[in-house]
């Protein structure tokens, strides 16, 4: 045998795993990557119930309530495996979204595959964000959809109208004490 034939040390150690902390968000995933031990495993910790109610994660779930499935060491969130499985392959850069606002949930017919964009839509469509579903600002002034307006830098962030006087009148303040102060002392 050849020197040529020999693998080399680094061919022969195992390749090093990478902490995937993303869980997958917004990457490719194919259910062809998966062997049909892997789907029966996947299958087997769901609760599949009628096909219109959710069918729940009963394994592992991360602090947000999804379900994490390991797969040759690398965690995907369970909902994403259901989506492939149903409907195929997930571009790289798609989110899978659910139709049914469970986290848990694995049931094929809740989850599609949509564009960051078109989450968050659908957050703020059904009050699901946390800004949407606040009552009151910071210093407790009420927030309705009448009062409330949109940040002029940020359109799509609220902010309240009372503090936003505030604001501005405590700027108009600082200008004039700075105007103040620069003519005390050039004089």
């Amino acid at each position: 045998m050849s020197t040529q034939d020999k693998p080399t040390l680094a061919e022969q150690l195992p390749a090093k795993r990478r902490v995937d902390r993303s869980q997958n968000k917004g990457h490719a995933l194919d259910a062809s990557i998966l062997s049909e031990g892997d789907i029966l495993r996947f299958w087997s910790g769901v609760a599949i119930k009628q096909p219109t109610e959710c069918w729940l994660w009963q394994r592992a779930v991360d602090t947000g309530g999804y379900g994490n499935f390991s797969v040759r060491h690398r965690n995907i969130r369970a909902h994403r495996i259901s989506c492939a499985l149903k409907h195929g392959p997930i571009p790289a850069g798609f989110m899978v979204l659910h139709n049914c606002d469970t986290p848990a949930c694995c049931n094929p017919d809740h989850v599609y595959v949509g564009t960051a964009k078109q989450n968050m839509d659908d957050q703020v469509l059904r009050k699901r964000q946390v800004n949407v579903r606040k009552t009151v600002c910071i210093r407790g002034h009420p927030l309705t959809d009448e009062n409330i307006t949109n940040w002029p830098s940020r359109p799509r962030q609220r902010c309240c109208p009372i503090c936003q006087k505030m604001r501005t009148e405590r700027k108009r303040e600082l200008r004039v004490l700075n105007r103040t102060k620069t003519q005390s002392q050039t004089q």
